[in-house]
């Protein structure tokens, strides 16, 4: 936060880290300590004091335009207006217009994995139930509803699910009816009601096109790193990722690297609420949960790190910004779980201190916590 009493400076917050101080400013991590000579090597700041900002990030006075004399209008004769001339009529094409090449990985160019998750994100939910409780309860129709409550009085499991299930049909019925009590007649049987009167029409429903524009466009991000990961392990990366984009949203997926109708249903749940980006920065944070699952050398983490989070955040190329990311979610986290943390240099290269605190706090913290410190330091993780 900047002071107007302190021009020049920036007050240190609560959980600022000079990483993440940097991407505020919009400038890099030395010019921030280049601006502050008196930093140790760890670059250790506390919250309530003062940081120089770079000069390219101070304030300046803005100028007052001077002036200027108007100038002496001299009478000019509107210019001369060029003759139509006819307009030659131009042949019909025959020819349907030319379609624009594709930007997406084409299918013929992945691997069996790849083209496995394609196919199954391109095809109805096996149970169809759960592709309709991927829409809004309020864009429902009367026999979607009753699609759903079918579904969760056939599959009593997963208990957690069908909650889930009874809320948002909950749901629909508030957004026709109101919320009065369901009227039942003497044989128990409910009583439909006739839809409550709203100043706002019901929202359309939603255009299939654009989800199925959607899918293709994640389908073909996400397609290569099936096949880099095989479809068992990035399934197991998706449902990972999944259960941290959407805690307390959703019910908890089971991480057995199976794509079932309830992946299915999460995974484009999740689509249509959150967008194509955020679901590949979660698809990101599950794949380093899975990374943070087995002891990781310095080589292998620099290049696994840059895999997974160059592509989003960075790149090596250009200041090591997913490397930075990673140390400054493990010195978040470092001192909750170890007594005897040293904060890492925040440098941007992963070498055997990075390697060694990412392996412990794998162990201390678990790979849940470390991949949630990180989501949260990049801003992935309300």
């Amino acid at each position: 936060m900047r002071d107007p009493a302190t021009p020049g400076k920036i007050q240190v917050g609560d959980g600022d880290n000079l990483w993440s101080l940097s991407k505020r400013l919009g400038v890099s991590v030395d010019e921030l300590r280049a601006a502050n000579p008196d930093l140790n090597k760890n670059g250790d700041i506390r919250a309530g004091g003062y940081l120089n900002l770079p000069k390219t990030k101070e304030e300046k006075p803005q100028e007052q335009p001077q002036p200027q004399p108007e100038a002496a209008q001299q009478p000019t004769e509107p210019p001369l207006e060029a003759e139509p001339q006819p307009q030659q009529e131009q042949p019909k094409s025959t020819e349907p217009p030319l379609e624009a090449e594709p930007t997406q990985q084409k299918q013929s160019d992945l691997g069996a994995d790849g083209q496995a998750f394609l196919e199954r994100i391109r095809h109805p939910n096996a149970r169809p139930a759960l592709d309709v409780a991927a829409k809004e309860p309020q864009d429902w129709t009367k026999e979607e509803a009753d699609t759903v409550i079918q579904h969760y009085q056939r599959y009593p499991r997963p208990e957690s699910l069908n909650e889930w299930l009874r809320q948002q049909t909950s749901e629909h019925f508030n957004s026709r009816y109101g919320k009065a009590d369901m009227i039942r007649d003497v044989t128990g049987r409910m009583v439909e009601r006739t839809p409550q009167a709203t100043t706002q029409p019901f929202m359309p429903d939603p255009d299939p096109k654009a989800m199925q524009k959607a899918l293709e466009q994640i389908g073909g991000k996400l397609a290569p790193a099936f096949d880099a990961d095989g479809l068992s392990g990035a399934t197991k990366s998706m449902q990972q990722g999944l259960n941290l984009l959407n805690r307390d949203q959703m019910p908890r997926l089971k991480t057995d690297g199976g794509w079932g109708p309830i992946t299915d249903f999460s995974f484009k749940k999740s689509l249509a609420s959150h967008g194509t980006a955020k679901l590949d920065e979660g698809f990101a944070l599950g794949r380093l949960q899975s990374l943070a699952e087995k002891p990781q050398q310095p080589e292998d983490l620099a290049k696994q790190t840059q895999n997974i989070l160059g592509p989003l955040y960075g790149s090596q190329e250009q200041g090591d910004d997913h490397a930075l990311a990673l140390q400054a979610g493990l010195n978040r986290i470092g001192p909750k779980y170890q007594d005897d943390w040293q904060p890492l240099k925040l440098d941007g290269e992963i070498g055997p201190k990075t390697a060694s605190a990412f392996n412990q706090l794998s162990r201390t913290a678990g790979p849940m916590a470390l991949s949630e410190a990180i989501g949260s330091v990049l801003g992935w993780l309300e």
